[in-house]
């Protein structure tokens, strides 16, 4: 297996809205009052990756779309770095 550098950007195949976060998730605010999105993003380059969305609305999950365009980023969540997918518009806007 070897390192391949990919572009950070593909688009959003799959997805879902939790409202029962997973322990770490919790730690960082995430719940039933603070639901965060979920998702499959084929990326660019080939490969898929589950990931969290954002930029999306979680309190009306029928306005998100499937091939939406997304962009890797990596941000700090409590004491860990997660890397998440943000809609590319905000990136742009």
């Amino acid at each position: 297996m070897t390192w391949t550098e990919m572009s950070g950007e593909g688009k959003l195949a799959a997805f879902t809205v939790i409202h029962i976060p997973p322990t770490h998730m919790a730690e960082v605010g995430y719940g039933r009052d603070n639901p965060y999105c979920s998702g499959i993003v084929r990326l660019n380059d080939g490969p898929a990756i589950s990931a969290q969305i954002m930029g999306v609305d979680v309190t009306k999950p029928e306005s998100i779309r499937i091939d939406t365009p997304l962009r890797a980023e990596f941000i700090e969540m409590g004491e860990r770095t997660a890397l998440v997918f943000l809609v590319e518009r905000i990136l742009i806007g």
